[in-house]
């Protein structure tokens, strides 16, 4: 709009001018000097420099608007990189991977650390290396690099093989704080409890990024080290272990505390450890080991169901032993109830049991063909290899897994 008026000021002022129009003068005095001014030949002067200040500012405005379409294509096509760099990494097999790092593009340090986890997703662990070390020297990296590697180490089946690459990476990466992470797993392949202890502890008084509860593993790895002094037979030193444990009352923390003062004599203190455990979390485990060492089965039953009537395997001790007192109605009663809330296996074959003993053949069958609906008993078992174990330990027997047996 201003250019449109500029060319039709200038454009009327060279009209007048053309035909000899009288132009309007304008006299100024100063300091005794006398100056007149004509204003057709002032306003087209103005017109032409304004005129031009505008086109010149047009020209530079385009350029910069050339240049920035420039640069935001080229910024967009390494953003479209990286989010598919990034997609590969946690996605992508290996042969995808090796085709998307050829043709990865940006070379600042983001780039070179999405190349770097790429590299060693797919096994060229020389070549991510040569990436990490340039970007260690140059600045801190990222808390979750140290859990993605993990990740990555993790895939590998042989031990042996993880705890090169952990012990390799934490010297690749013993200047970052988060580097802990590698030590933490590779002194728990080498089983090297006390170490493990003193790590945790590190990366718990500086809330560390981990790629699990640190509280827990703590525990976990307290047990197993107390375990190995229970095998010594140095059970006070297993004691003192579990001693400095947050939350003393675990369920295989009081299990192992419980075997050590039984051990040391202390079988009283054994006993109450057990009641207080089954009564505010109860588990079949601890009954167990209550019934093992108690004098009198049947009032250690009593006992427990007294502590957490409503736990299912209080119910099946206190049924169990209604039946080897040949006390069958008491039994079905409290098996009715059960019936109706849990539908274990146990209970109908129970159930079963108590009607052969009633010399009732037709509800005994009855409830054999009711046992396709039963639900399995809770048991111990690996998340990894699936394997069913009798009781809980820090290790899978079958597939060496660390810290990976559930109750379900």
């Amino acid at each position: 709009m201003i250019t449109c008026i500029l060319i039709l000021i200038i454009t009327i002022t060279v009209g007048l001018w053309a035909i000899n129009y009288e132009s309007v003068f304008c006299k100024i005095e100063f300091l005794g000097y006398s100056v007149e001014l004509n204003m057709l030949v002032i306003l087209l002067l103005l017109s032409i420099i304004i005129f031009l200040l505008i086109a010149l500012i047009r020209i530079i405005l385009y350029v910069i608007l050339r240049i920035y379409n420039v640069k935001l294509h080229f910024l967009q096509k390494e953003v479209d990189s990286f989010i598919a760099g990034n997609a590969c990494l946690y996605f992508g097999e290996e042969r995808e991977v090796k085709k998307y790092i050829k043709k990865l593009r940006g070379c600042d340090d983001k780039f070179n650390l999405l190349k770097a986890c790429l590299c060693f997703k797919i096994g060229q662990h020389e070549k991510a290396e040569k990436y990490f070390t340039c970007l260690v020297s140059k600045n801190s990296l990222p808390d979750f690099l140290g859990l993605l590697l993990c990740s990555f180490v993790k895939r590998e089946k042989d031990k042996y093989c993880q705890l090169q690459l952990l012990k390799k990476l934490n010297q690749i990466f013993i200047q970052q704080v988060w580097s802990v992470i590698f030590r933490i797993d590779a002194y728990c392949i080498e089983k090297k409890w006390n170490i493990v202890i003193s790590e945790l502890k590190y990366a718990i008084k500086f809330h560390l990024l981990l790629p699990y509860d640190a509280v827990k593993l703590l525990a976990v790895v307290s047990y197993a080290a107390a375990d190995q002094c229970y095998r010594d037979e140095k059970y006070q030193e297993g004691l003192k272990i579990l001693k400095y444990v947050k939350n003393k009352y675990i369920l295989f923390i009081a299990i192992l505390k419980a075997k050590l003062y039984i051990k040391i004599d202390k079988k009283k203190k054994a006993l109450a450890l057990l009641e207080y455990q089954y009564k505010i979390d109860a588990h079949k485990d601890i009954a167990m080991l209550y019934l093992n060492i108690s004098n009198d089965k049947n009032q250690a039953i009593d006992m427990l169901y007294k502590l957490s009537p409503d736990y299912y395997f209080s119910k099946y001790l206190i049924i169990q032993k209604l039946i080897n007192l040949r006390q069958y109605n008491a039994a079905l009663q409290y098996l009715n109830d059960a019936l109706g809330k849990y539908k274990y296996v146990s209970f109908y074959l129970l159930m079963i049991q108590l009607y052969l003993n009633f010399y009732d053949n037709k509800e005994s069958l009855c409830y054999f063909e009711e046992l396709k609906n039963a639900v399995p008993d809770m048991h111990w078992c690996c998340t990894i290899c699936n394997n069913v174990v009798q009781e809980w330990y820090y290790e899978c027997e079958h597939c060496q897994a660390f810290n990976s047996i559930k109750w379900i």
